[in-house]
């Protein structure tokens, strides 16, 4: 019988639908921790395939080798006197993403860049990052971007020179167009001063042409609403969630893919830790899960058409209980259907009880997907609770969101035969356009087709030019983040293969010839801010422009009609009626435009954790009441177009809709994500085929039959964390992650340390003690939104490879740090849970004692470390790892990194991190290389390491500042004071293992009248004089 005694958790946590019933599929994936057939033969189709994930084939790699210029990779022959080689520097920069800069710090090492960090200093970043920020460094490296212009003749497509296409220009552009009549432009959102000066000018030569903005996810809703309430202005809303204490987000993933995502996470983790500040609390009503709804103390999932209705029912309570914005509620709230059940009537009326409560510090937000009359509404209520210069500035911004009816003229224009010329600029509208726009029909009948990106994509192979584009670390640029501030790119190497910026390909399409991007630029920078060198150099340091925000308005809205509600949508679903597509940028591959990138493709989702696929995401009730579980084939139709897709059972999925995620699919991508001319079959579904310009967020679905299976994967139940055996998993995962309400936590701060009792510990040994540093972190579960970017800053730093869906499939991923998503509650609405777990690095650790080489040893300092030399391949330690965090190398994922071809490949790999090779094992290093040079430089200057000379890269790049790093030997260190903190605890502790890594118990801020009834957490009883006690732990010392 064992010693241990658990406290009545107050939940139980499951992590998948698959481990909630047990079923044989998750007992055998559990019990089988390496599965069989590490040594199987490779037939030459998968061999062929894995040289291609790992982005160098062998015919790539050739063509690379015949294009690359060797100076351009070594751009210094000539070292200055004070370029240290082998020390890295450090260049403000940034990128566009859908028109918004985010600025960006990036890691040079000898004229390479490395590594690409958050701007510490910029008002978006504060030093983070989003997840493709991370991977642009392969994205630079990667083989299959573009290597030269090319162009088509009599139907077959030759390699050309720029120097050839000026000469096209200047015949068929600039000396024949006059006016620009039948000349246009296809371009991305672009929010870059100097680019609209030269837009300007294009214009100004062209004035018939025409130029349109396309982006696959626009928020022209948005703009449009706030415009029909301030005049007509261009508003832009800035949130402040630091200064919000009851924020309601209306299908907005305010955490999540919002362009302002980063200082929203950064904002909304100073009122999560509730020893800091009085905590908020967060509504969310949606139909798909996102970050925002997965961090929320409440979350009502409806259909993506009830969200309107819920506003106003909201709008109605505040009014009628409350006296608030009594002139523009509705004259009815809306009834029936999902509006008449209890869940839904206690939800309104207890968000309406907040909103009133806490007039001037509450935020009501609303997404993309909703139509402009949700936001003039949402805005006129911002004004009603006095929200307005507290929780949401509105600004006049200067860069308009792209408009997809502007895209839908010019494709009548084009089969009209009003375009001879089209030029698709960094855009890829054959592939990702509304479906019933049926662009590249009409894009056949356009006489001169130009394309100009980085990638040979679906536009550039029938287009008759293709011009390959530098990428935006190659490049100088401009833009806006989203608060208006000038912000700043630098290139931190030239032109791999001779591409330009858009700036030259611009002037040369109006005849200026190649503009010097740098040049002009700074010239546009003169022409703002004066015309002072001093002021311009600063600036690019920096990498932006201080005091540039967009101005605030002055128009006070106007009160705007209630939006339009049909009672009919308030109906709950049933089988037989419609279902309702849910359309959504995907969280790691934006709208495809990453796809090709395979850090992204293999980073689980952070809510399904599916890799390289997406799915149809169908609620448990949903798929019940249709006859579909998890890799059914089904067919579905919208509008008469038609997808077989995969299933995937989601907890939380709004009863009667399906998830769709965007950007799968693509047919011209290379060889990760799909390149049939290759033999590369598509990665996932290409949902764009059945989006259409009338449903861009949300349409009428109906479902087929069934088409067979597909071998979805999900990562969710690998590495299971199984301690004491399947009978006991259940018991165990309210010990893994932990979490309370902030009533328990009021009650007893130190509620996670008695979880857990046992007797006394005791070693069979006696223990190191650390008296130089030691080496810690801690990881609070109350602030971490589960985006996953330190995922893939490790990555990036630490030289990770990617195996491939099949090597995934087979529980062979080898990311170091895995982020676990726990679900507790109801199926149909769960409440979730993230938790990072990574090696914590234990002082007695169980994986040293069983290597028969020492090749896992502890350093001086405590950490616990790698030497890949000595590794034979044993994988003891993994057995013996408790947390299931060792990665062991089952192949050569590297293999491809000898052969003369992968030169390119190399410059994105970490010159201080060892690049591993078959059969070794590998885990968290806790970032040694970090530790290393923070302490040669200390020790050069004769001194001690401080607090905060080490951040590792998961801390560095966290969104919401849920990791710290430091020395646990410096009692005023922050990492220190994390271990000290109530709400500290160690995973496993009762094993003796004494990791490193400490944990926050999660804290929920849930309404009193919809907080769930919790049992009794145990508190302190039973450990008095009865012979048991807690953990020991190290961080309580």
């Amino acid at each position: 019988m064992s010693s241990l005694e658990r406290s009545d958790s107050t939940r139980k946590y499951w992590r998948s639908l698959n481990e909630l019933e047990q079923t044989p599929e998750f007992q055998q994936l559990v019990e089988n921790e390496f599965p069989a057939g590490p040594e199987q033969e490779w037939t030459e189709p998968s061999r062929r395939r894995f040289l291609q994930l790992m982005g160098a084939s062998l015919a790539l790699g050739s063509a690379s080798s015949c294009r690359w210029q060797k100076e351009h990779i070594t751009p210094m022959v000539d070292r200055p006197e004070d370029w240290v080689p082998g020390a890295p520097r450090h260049y403000a920069s940034m990128m566009q993403l859908g028109g918004v800069a985010q600025p960006l710090v990036v890691t040079s090492y000898d004229g390479r860049p490395t590594k690409v960090e958050g701007n510490a200093n910029h008002a978006s970043s504060r030093g983070a990052t989003s997840v493709y920020a991370q991977a642009a460094t392969l994205e630079l490296c990667d083989p299959d971007r573009s290597q030269g212009p090319a162009k088509m003749v009599d139907g077959a497509e030759q390699d050309a020179s720029w120097e050839e296409f000026a000469t096209f220009v200047a015949e068929h552009i600039t000396n024949q167009r006059g006016n620009g009549a039948g000349l246009a432009v296809l371009a991305p959102s672009n929010s870059s001063p100097a680019f609209a000066a030269l837009k300007a000018r294009f214009n100004e030569t062209y004035p018939q042409a025409r130029f349109v903005e396309w982006e696959a996810w626009s928020r022209i809703e948005e703009q449009q609403g706030l415009a029909s309430v301030f005049g007509g202005e261009n508003i832009r809303p800035i949130y402040s969630l630091a200064n919000a204490d009851i924020v309601l987000a209306l299908d907005e993933d305010l955490l999540g893919v919002h362009p302002d995502h980063i200082r929203h996470s950064k904002d909304f983790g100073t009122r999560r830790r509730p020893e800091d500040r009085t905590m908020n609390r967060l509504y969310a009503v949606e139909p798909s899960f996102t970050l925002t709804g997965a961090a929320a103390d409440h979350r009502l999932p409806v259909r993506g058409a009830q969200v309107a209705g819920v506003l106003l029912a909201v709008m109605k309570e505040l009014a009628d209980a409350h006296g608030i914005g009594e002139g523009s509620a509705p004259r009815q709230a809306p009834t029936g259907g999902i509006f008449a059940e209890e869940s839904t009537r206690k939800f309104i009326q207890a968000v309406a009880g907040d909103l009133a409560a806490h007039r001037g510090s509450c935020l009501v937000a609303a997404g993309p997907t909703q139509p402009a009359a949700v936001h003039a509404a949402v805005a006129g209520l911002n004004a009603a609770l006095g929200n307005r210069g507290r929780t949401v500035e509105y600004h006049l911004s200067s860069a308009a969101a792209a408009n997809p009816a502007d895209a839908a003229a010019l494709v009548a224009a084009m089969n009209a035969g009003e375009v001879d010329t089209l030029v698709c600029l960094d855009t890829n509208p054959v592939f990702d356009a509304p479906a019933d726009l049926a662009f590249a029909e009409a894009y056949a009948k356009v006489a001169h087709k130009i394309h100009f990106g980085l990638y040979r994509n679906e536009t550039a192979v029938v287009s008759d030019w293709h011009l390959n584009a530098a990428h935006w670390l190659e490049s100088w640029g401009d833009a806006l983040s989203w608060d208006g501030t000038h912000t700043l790119a630098q290139p931190l190497i030239a032109p791999l293969y001779g591409g330009k910026d858009a700036y030259a390909f611009l002037g040369m399409l109006i005849g200026r010839g190649e503009i010097d991007a740098q040049s002009w630029i700074q010239q546009q920078f003169g022409a703002l801010y004066g015309p002072d060198e001093l002021s311009w150099r600063k600036a690019v340091q920096r990498g932006f422009q201080p005091g540039t925000s967009f101005p605030k308005s002055s128009e006070t809205a106007v009160i705007a009609p209630a939006p339009s509600f049909d009672s009919l949508q308030a109906a709950a679903w049933q089988k037989g009626d419609p279902l309702e597509a849910v359309f959504r940028i995907d969280s790691t591959l934006y709208d495809g435009r990453y796809a090709n990138l395979g850090w992204l493709q293999e980073l689980p989702d952070p809510m399904t954790k599916l890799t390289w696929d997406n799915a149809a995401i169908i609620g448990p009730g949903t798929a019940e009441a249709l006859g579909v579980k998890d890799h059914d084939l089904v067919e579905f139709q919208l509008d008469g177009r038609s997808l077989s897709m995969a299933v995937y059972v989601m907890p939380g999925q709004a009863t009667g809709t399906v998830g769709m995620p965007l950007g799968y699919g693509r047919t011209e991508c290379g060889h990760v994500a799909g390149l049939p001319a290759d033999g590369i079959d598509p990665v996932g579904f290409n949902t764009y085929s059945l989006r259409s310009s009338t449903a861009m967020a949300f349409g009428a679905l109906t479902m087929g039959g069934k088409k067979g299976r597909y071998q979805l994967v999900s990562t969710q139940d690998h590495h299971s964390i199984d301690a004491i055996g399947l009978s006991g998993r259940a018991d165990r995962l309210g010990d893994l992650v932990r979490g309370g309400t902030l009533e328990e936590w009021r009650e007893h701060p130190d509620f996670a340390q008695h979880r857990v009792h046992h007797p006394p510990l005791k070693s069979l040994w006696k223990e190191h003690v650390y008296e130089g540093y030691r080496w810690g972190m801690s990881i609070d579960l109350s602030t971490c939104t589960g985006c996953s970017a330190c995922t893939i800053a490790c990555q990036s730093e630490n030289n990770i490879p990617i195996v491939g869906k099949d090597q995934v499939f087979m529980g062979r991923e080898m990311a170091w740090i895995r982020m676990d998503r726990y679900f507790t509650g109801d199926t149909e609405n769960p409440e979730v849970q993230q938790q990072p777990v990574g090696c914590q690095h234990c002082e007695n650790a169980p994986c040293e004692q069983v290597c028969p080489v020492a090749a896992t040893v502890h350093s001086s300092e405590g950490t616990n470390d790698m030497v890949y030399n000595r590794c034979i391949g044993t994988r003891y330690c993994s057995n013996n790892c408790p947390y299931k965090v060792r990665r062991f190398n089952f192949l050569n994922w590297n293999k491809d990194l000898k052969d003369d071809s992968a030169e390119v490949r190399k410059l994105s790999m970490n010159p201080d991190v060892t690049v591993r090779v078959r059969g070794v094992m590998e885990k968290c290093s806790y970032c040694i290389q970090r530790i290393s040079t923070a302490r040669i430089e200390r020790n050069i200057a004769g001194e001690r390491m401080q607090d905060g000379d080490v951040v590792t890269a998961c801390q560095q790049v966290c969104p919401s500042d849920a990791i710290h790093f430091g020395d646990l030997n410096d009692q005023n260190s922050v990492v220190r004071k994390k271990h000290e903190n109530d709400r500290a605890y160690a995973m496993l502790a009762e094993l003796n293992n004494k990791p490193r890594t400490a944990y926050l118990a999660a804290i929920r801020n849930p309404h009193p009248d919809l907080a769930p009834a919790h049992a009794a957490h145990g508190g302190h009883d039973g450990h008095g004089d009865d012979g048991h006690g807690h953990a020991e732990e190290e961080h309580h010392g």
